[in-house]
């Protein structure tokens, strides 16, 4: 082979270096705003649908509960507020004393949060797969299946969170102050009073302490599950690949699966986000322990039962819509 040979081989090879790395840069930006897209219009449909399940979980996990202790303080007794004492006969109770419409309370914030939430965490969580897993890109580069290491996962999955909550935060605060309201707030009246007590951003600590090792699960699980899932349509029920990644029935389950498992492991710090949130300049540490001192240990599970309904109905809705709404963008 002649030298000019060699350069016009090594000229090409540069070329075609360069044209694939182009080529996968372009897939990522579209998978991106795909991405974008599909997150917010998953975390809109699948808030309108959770919302009176939100209103009975928050209204149960602010609820103090008296554990009748001997110890406890005249002041501290004083606020013991026993409302609610399952989901049926909260939802029959608001409905009565407040109205149906009191099961979308500060639902417009609600919504906001959920869109911008739901728009930043799957778009970071593929972008993160693809600066962590170079085998990431490769898959999606040929549009096939493939499961990222559990690492990765648990990663990708915990830092996407953070970046989603620190940018919706404002919003689960100001909702959270207008559902635990039984009167009728308006956004701008609950903005002005966070604002007077710098308490917008109460309870971020807890929030994040919850929310990452949450979403890191929720995403290993998942894409733990799914790959499960796929095998066994395609080795059993003789479905091709990207019919078995499509199916909107197995994202669902493996949805829901995902998200009940990862909320029950962490729902104590749900619970401590919630009372950081309306208590005003309260510490995490005075939170917790005067729950335990006061509430005793089962406080730390309250509204267990409606938040890992609503976890499981949340995730498995905001997995399906997510890929439904992708296939449909590529499409």
């Amino acid at each position: 082979m002649t030298s000019t040979e060699n350069n016009n081989n090594n000229s090409n090879n540069i070329h075609d270096g360069k044209s694939e790395k182009e080529h996968a840069d372009a897939i990522h930006s579209q998978h991106f705003k795909t991405e974008l897209i599909a997150g917010a219009m998953s975390g809109a449909l699948t808030r309108c649908i959770v919302a009176p399940l939100d209103v009975v979980k928050i209204r149960f996990q602010l609820q103090k509960h008296d554990t009748s202790h001997a110890h406890q303080s005249a002041v501290y007794k004083s606020t013991l507020q026993q409302e609610y004492s399952g989901v049926f006969q909260t939802l029959s109770k608001i409905t009565r004393e407040e109205g149906y419409r009191a099961l979308w309370k500060g639902n417009l914030t609600a919504e906001i949060l959920w869109i911008s939430y739901g728009a930043a965490q799957f778009a970071c969580y593929s972008s993160l797969n693809r600066i962590l897993d170079e085998n990431y890109t490769k898959n999606i580069c040929k549009d096939e299946h493939y499961k990222p290491p559990p690492i990765i996962s648990l990663v990708s999955g915990g830092l996407s969170s953070a970046a989603a909550t620190l940018l919706s935060y404002p919003f689960d605060t100001i909702r959270t102050n207008i559902v635990s309201k039984k009167h009728h707030v308006s956004i701008y009246e609950t903005l002005k009073e966070l604002e007077k007590t710098r308490s917008i951003y109460n309870g971020v600590g807890s929030s994040l302490l919850q929310i990452v090792p949450l979403m890191a699960l929720q995403f290993t699980f998942y894409e733990t599950l799914k790959h499960t899932w796929i095998n066994l349509r395609t080795n059993h029920g003789n479905a091709s690949t990207q019919t078995a990644k499509a199916d909107p029935v197995g994202q669902f389950i493996c949805g829901g699966l995902s998200g009940a498992m990862s909320k029950f492991l962490v729902l104590p710090l749900d619970v401590i986000k919630k009372r950081l949130q309306v208590s005003k300049g309260s510490t995490m540490h005075y939170t917790i322990t005067t729950m335990y001192r006061y509430e005793g240990w089962k406080s730390f599970f309250k509204g267990a039962i409606p938040s890992l309904i609503k976890a499981g109905c949340s995730s498995s809705l905001s997995f399906m819509f997510n890929n439904t709404t992708t296939q449909i963008l590529k499409n």
